[in-house]
C-alpha cells in the first residue's frame, strides 16, 4: 500500500509538471458566460442559454447546488476538481505496471487541462474506472460496472456512446453478452437522466446529436479530418505512439489485435465533431489502457531495449509538441485569453494572506 502510494504521489506529480509547465492549464473558451447560466440556475432554477455544452449537466449542475456565485470562486473550483479527477487518474493507471506513468503521455491530457470547463478530465477518470472492472477485474463487479457506466453518459453522452463501443470490442468475447445486458440497459438510463437533468432546469436548445444537424457542422468536421488526419492521429496518441506500434508488433496477445476496431470507431465519432484532436484524444483512452497493460507484459531482456522506448516516448512529446487539431494544428491553447488560473491562486492566496502577513 506504502509503495502503491509512493507511486501514486510521483505520478500526480509528473502529471503537474506536464499540465503547468509543457502543456499549460486554460479554461475553455466564454467560461464567464458558462457560470452565469450557474447564476441563472442558482436564483431563477432554470436557464437562458441555448449553449450546446449545456447537455453535460454535471457541469452546471453541481457548481449551482453547491451555491458558487462568484466567478472567481468558480474558475478556482474547476481547477481544484479537475486535479482531484486527474489525481485518481494516477491512482487508476499506478496499477499497469512500472511502465504505467508512460500513459500520462498519450493525447488525452492535453485537452483535459486546456479545455477545462468541458470535464473531460472526469470522463477519463471514469473511462479508466469502468475499464478496470470490464478488462482487468474480468466484470466481477455488476454495480461498479453499471455505476461508472451510468456516470460517463449523463457527464457527456456522445462520448459515453464512442468509449462504451470501443470497450466492447475489447472485451472477451464470452463476456461480449453480459457486458451488452448490463451496459444497454444502463445508456439509456444515463441518457433519460442527461435529458430529465436538463429539462428540470428549462434548457431548450440543441443537444450534442442534434447539434451535429446545424449546417455545415459535419461538412466541415469531415474537411477538418482530411486536412489533418495525420496530425489528428498523432495529436490522440502524442509519443505513446511509440509505445503503441512497439507493443502492436512484438505482443502476440489477442488483447492489441483487438485495438483497432476502437480506432476506427474513434476517427469515426471524430470526424463529425469540430473539437477533432479533442474528441480522438478522449476516445482513444481505451487503446491506451490496453496498450500500457500489454506492454508491461512483453519480456524485453535486453537493457537499452527496456529503456529505449520509455525514452522515445518522452522526448516524442517535448520534441515534437502537441499538434493539437481545433481548426487548424496548435502547438499552445486557444484559449489562452480566456482568465489565468495562476493569477487567480495567487490573488486568493494574497487575499487569504493578507490579514496574516504586513
Amino acid at each position: 500500500m506504502k509503495s502503491k502510494l509512493a507511486r501514486v504521489s510521483t505520478y500526480f506529480f509528473l502529471s503537474q509538471i506536464l499540465a503547468n509547465i509543457v502543456y499549460g492549464y486554460t479554461f475553455v473558451q466564454n467560461i464567464v458566460l458558462k457560470h452565469s447560466v450557474i447564476n441563472d440556475i442558482i436564483n431563477d432554477g432554470t436557464v437562458n442559454s441555448k449553449d450546446f455544452s449545456i447537455d453535460s449537466p454535471l457541469n452546471y449542475l453541481i457548481p449551482a447546488y453547491l451555491g458558487i456565485k462568484n466567478n472567481e470562486i468558480f474558475l478556482l473550483f474547476l481547477f481544484f476538481i479537475t486535479n482531484i479527477f486527474l489525481f485518481l487518474i494516477c491512482y487508476k493507471i499506478a496499477e499497469l505496471g512500472k511502465h504505467s506513468y508512460l500513459f500520462l503521455f498519450g493525447g488525452w491530457l492535453v485537452p483535459s487541462v486546456w479545455f477545462i470547463g468541458y470535464g473531460d478530465m472526469l470522463t477519463v477518470a471514469l473511462t479508466l474506472f469502468f475499464i478496470h472492472e470490464v478488462i482487468k477485474n474480468d466484470q466481477k463487479s455488476k454495480i461498479k460496472i453499471f455505476i461508472f457506466s451510468l456516470l460517463l453518459v449523463v457527464n457527456h453522452s456522445a462520448l459515453a456512446l464512442g468509449l462504451l463501443l470501443s470497450i466492447f470490442f475489447l472485451t472477451k468475447n464470452e463476456r461480449k453478452f453480459q457486458f451488452i445486458k448490463i451496459v444497454l440497459p444502463t445508456y439509456f438510463i444515463g441518457y433519460f437522466i442527461n435529458q430529465q437533468l436538463k429539462s428540470n432546469v428549462g434548457f431548450d436548445g440543441r443537444g450534442r446529436f442534434r447539434f451535429l444537424l446545424n449546417e455545415g457542422v459535419v461538412s466541415n468536421s469531415l474537411e477538418i479530418i482530411t486536412k489533418e488526419f495525420i496530425n489528428i492521429i498523432y495529436s490522440g496518441f502524442l509519443g505513446f505512439i511509440i509505445l503503441f506500434i512497439v507493443t502492436a508488433i512484438f505482443s502476440d496477445s489477442s488483447m492489441m489485435k483487438k485495438t483497432y476496431i476502437p480506432i476506427l470507431i474513434s476517427i469515426a465519432f471524430t470526424s463529425i465533431s469540430l473539437d477533432t484532436s479533442r474528441i480522438f484524444s478522449v476516445l482513444l483512452v481505451p487503446v491506451l489502457y490496453v496498450s500500457m497493460n500489454e506492454y508491461d507484459k512483453l519480456n524485453f531482456k535486453n537493457y537499452w531495449t527496456q529503456n529505449i522506448i520509455p525514452f522515445g516516448v518522452i522526448a516524442t512529446n517535448l520534441i515534437i509538441g502537441t499538434q493539437h487539431v481545433y481548426g487548424y494544428v496548435r502547438e499552445k491553447s486557444p484559449f489562452t485569453e480566456e482568465p489565468n488560473v495562476y493569477d487567480l491562486i495567487i490573488k486568493y492566496m494574497d487575499s487569504i494572506l493578507s490579514g496574516v502577513l504586513a
